[in-house]
């Protein structure tokens, strides 16, 4: 079974853009931001994820789950990891 991942630790990229990181094995890993209750999907053999399109200034958790290849054991979600996207740097 894949473990719960773990050690999430955020890069903010931009106002609008943050990297998660984290260790683990799953086969398959998504990112989710639990503030939005937006899904980022499943992607292979991952262990960083660029989430995108936030809003600047405004907090967000994000948790991770695991799975391995057979689908079928889904990890607990690790725990939550809490950024801030930053002060707005740019207007459109």
């Amino acid at each position: 079974h894949a473990s719960i991942p773990t050690n999430l630790t955020a890069s903010v990229i931009s106002d609008t853009e943050v990297k998660i990181s984290w260790e683990g094995n799953g086969t398959y890993s998504k990112v989710i931001n639990v503030t939005t209750g937006e899904d980022y999907g499943w992607k292979a053999a991952a262990k960083e994820f660029l989430v995108q399109g936030l809003t600047c200034n405004q907090n967000y958790d994000f948790k991770v789950v695991a799975v391995n290849g057979d689908n079928t054991h889904i990890t607990d979600p690790s725990a939550a990891l809490t950024i801030n996207t930053g002060v707005c740097t740019h207007f459109k």
